[in-house]
């Protein structure tokens, strides 16, 4: 409310060095603990908070961090796939990312999720309503895509999903 769009700009690109875990002289951070947390602990509370962060301030160049978890992508590293579940999930107002929201509901509430949003509270959501930032929702769905980066990730994700179940780390493959 009271920060200007430089501030914000400066609040998106320290979410971007924090994701990418550098101090500033491009060293990585370890796995192990940092400042006394855990690094899931912290990565989930940096995804949380990046979530909120863009749902709130639409207006903040969205581009760069989504170029960033796409690089991870083609790496091969999953440990910002929350991030990316958070910005669709909270930024982007698409709830049924989680899939545990869904795997629970009948046929009907299955059907009532496609309707609006008076078939959704009478349905599924007993009258709790998600509050949707409409503008954060076209924003982020206009970056995804404009250029061809939405596309580019949903295959990164696809492929990405054959090395999360068969390869363990540290060693060759493990079919579970």
């Amino acid at each position: 409310q009271f920060a200007t769009e430089l501030s914000l700009d400066v609040m998106g690109y320290c979410l971007l060095l924090s994701l990418g875990g550098s101090d500033g002289g491009g060293q990585r951070r370890s796995g192990t603990k940092m400042g006394g947390l855990n690094t899931e602990q912290w990565l989930a509370s940096l995804e949380t908070f990046t979530g909120a962060f863009y749902k709130k301030f639409p207006d903040v160049e969205l581009r760069g961090i989504l170029i960033y978890l796409t690089a991870r992508f083609r790496d091969g590293e999953s440990s910002e796939l929350g991030v990316l579940r958070s910005l669709i999930k909270t930024a982007g107002g698409y709830g049924f990312v989680d899939y545990d929201s869904t795997a629970s509901l009948s046929e009907l509430q299955l059907d009532g999720r496609c309707g609006s949003r008076l078939l959704k509270r009478e349905t599924s959501s007993f009258g709790v309503v998600d509050n949707i930032n409409r503008k954060a929702s076209q924003h982020l769905r206009a970056v995804l895509q404009g250029g061809d980066l939405g596309v580019m990730m949903i295959l990164l994700l696809s492929q990405m999903r054959l090395k999360i179940l068969y390869t363990k780390a540290g060693s060759g493959t493990e079919h579970v």
